[in-house]
């Protein structure tokens, strides 16, 4: 677990924000900021986890798609069988089969069953390649659970931070600066911006694990 996640992990996010805020004389600029941080860190982290679970899906439907070219085949091939078959017994007499057509008959149900055989073996180890391989991604439910903390913290402290307006330009005001609050909106919005882009990352990895567990149970 890199950094971010170790910091995160000990300190909730409204925490962190309090505490940054108390270490910098109440500054809320710098407190959302370490939000942003926080969140962008862990977007980074995200984009490796959704890369990889991009990739297995892609893998897991190349995967499925030669599983059913395998059953396709393989029924073609037990039809094209079992119509010579047919052929052989509509063909007997009275008297049944003869000796030779019943060696036929049984060298066809012979080949249907190692086509079973065969085609069944290479489903099953290709299916247990599905499943096997699903176990190599991360488990993101601790980290979904954090980055929902810090993603809703980052929103919720940063947009009353980006709907600041500016304070009427008093005489001392003009001289000082501090009736422009556009550091305030511009730290407001980054941090929204942070918090929303890992929420919906969060939520994108979500969708992913409920595809590949419903791939991989099949």
């Amino acid at each position: 677990m890199s950094d971010v996640w170790k910091i995160a992990e000990q300190t909730n996010a409204s925490d962190m924000y309090q505490i940054t805020k108390s270490m910098l004389f109440g500054s809320e600029i710098m407190a959302a900021n370490r939000l942003t941080n926080m969140c962008n860190q862990m977007s980074s982290s995200y984009d490796q986890i959704i890369d990889d679970q991009n990739e297995y899906i892609t893998e897991i439907d190349a995967q499925i798609n030669e599983i059913e070219t395998l059953q396709k085949e393989l029924d073609a091939k037990i039809r094209e069988q079992e119509a010579e078959r047919n052929k052989i017994l509509s063909n007997a007499g009275n008297d049944g089969l003869s000796e030779e057509d019943e060696a036929k008959v049984n060298t066809i149900n012979s080949e249907i069953e190692a086509l079973n055989g065969d085609a069944n073996a290479k489903i099953g180890s290709i299916s247990s390649d599905i499943k096997g391989s699903s176990s190599k991604l991360e488990n993101t439910t601790s980290k979904a659970d954090i980055a929902t903390d810090y993603g809703n913290t980052a929103v919720e402290k940063g947009t009353p931070l980006a709907n600041t307006k500016d304070k009427r330009k008093s005489f001392w005001r003009k001289l000082s600066g501090s009736w422009n609050k556009s550091a305030e909106r511009e730290a407001g919005k980054k941090a929204v911006d942070a918090g929303n882009n890992l929420l919906d990352q969060v939520e994108t990895v979500k969708a992913s694990e409920k595809e590949i567990t419903k791939k991989t149970k099949k």
